[in-house]
């Protein structure tokens, strides 16, 4: 197979108007489904290094590079204070985008908190067949079962700038908290109304704050991505995946993005990795194509 470089090309690319911070988060200790999501971040970057920076359309990517700033380091003390502490000093400057590799979806607890502690307001919008809702999950309010909870119990967020996009599995303890929610897309809606009338009721609910991404690998249908923890059918196709962030990441000032609950050991063919890792290089394209347009922009 053809070796690129790191993540597409792009960490070759010098003087580019949108910097990009790569942290590997290889913890699945929140799950409570399958594990294997730990190693996610090292499949991810390996099929990253296939393809070269250039979109759908043929187009180079332009206006971005990518640091890749390793792994995480959780070996001792509390894994999400290490992610979070990694977090914070990666988007320090306040214009470097953060790009998080789970790892299961408790990293984004930390992720989106440190983006959310240096950009202040932000919007959280998660891709998910899971509202992640869950107030406490077997009393460890750090499952990846919470994320959404506990980020809003933190102040991260808010639950009315808050988007649930592409539902198709709920829990009872989770109602209330979705009810809460500034927008909520159950998969089937996505998949009747179209990529185009989701992405701009997300942008809507953006309100023009600074955006933070979270794609839970899991929103896709299991035909498409089987190598995850919790599959569940009826989700949306990979091209439908791509249709919606295409509509959504040009127009928002994106912050940060994580891929989560990749589990490659799940999935013999790989699919699920090559697959996220090209999601990625889309929504790369797309923070590309805003910060080439000048800081002034945003």
């Amino acid at each position: 197979m053809r070796q690129i470089g790191g993540w597409f090309g792009l960490d070759r690319v010098a003087g580019a108007a949108r910097r990009v911070a790569v942290l590997g988060c290889p913890f699945d200790g929140a799950a409570t489904g399958r594990s294997g999501s730990a190693e996610g971040p090292a499949a991810i970057r390996q099929w990253s290094s296939t393809e070269e920076g250039i979109d759908e359309y043929g187009r180079p990517l332009s206006g971005i590079c990518v640091a890749d700033l390793g792994d995480v380091d959780a070996a001792d003390g509390s894994p999400l204070a290490a992610i979070r502490a990694a977090a914070t000093d990666a988007v320090a400057d306040g214009t470097t985008t953060l790009l998080g590799l789970g790892g299961d979806h408790a990293v984004s607890i930390a992720l989106a908190s440190a983006v959310a502690e240096q950009h202040g307001e932000i919007a959280f919008v998660m891709l998910d067949a899971h509202a992640d809702c869950f107030p406490d999950y077997d009393g460890d309010p750090e499952s990846h079962a919470c994320t959404v909870a506990r980020l809003w119990q933190l102040g991260a967020v808010r639950p009315e700038h808050t988007a649930l996009v592409g539902l198709r599995s709920y829990a009872t303890p989770e109602l209330e908290g979705i009810a809460g929610c500034g927008l909520v897309v159950p998969g089937a809606e996505w998949l009747a109304t179209g990529a185009e009338a989701v992405g701009r009721r997300v942008i809507e609910l953006a309100g023009g704050r600074p955006l933070y991404l979270s794609i839970d690998i899991d929103v896709l249908d299991p035909s498409a991505a089987p190598g995850t923890g919790y599959p569940v059918a009826g989700g949306v196709t990979s091209r439908q995946l791509l249709d919606l962030l295409a509509v959504i990441v040009p127009a928002c000032r994106v912050v940060g993005v994580d891929m989560v609950e990749v589990a490659p050991d799940l999935d013999a063919t790989d699919i699920t990795a090559a697959t996220a890792a090209h999601v990625l290089l889309q929504v790369l394209a797309g923070i590309g194509s805003r910060g080439s347009q000048g800081r002034a922009a945003e």
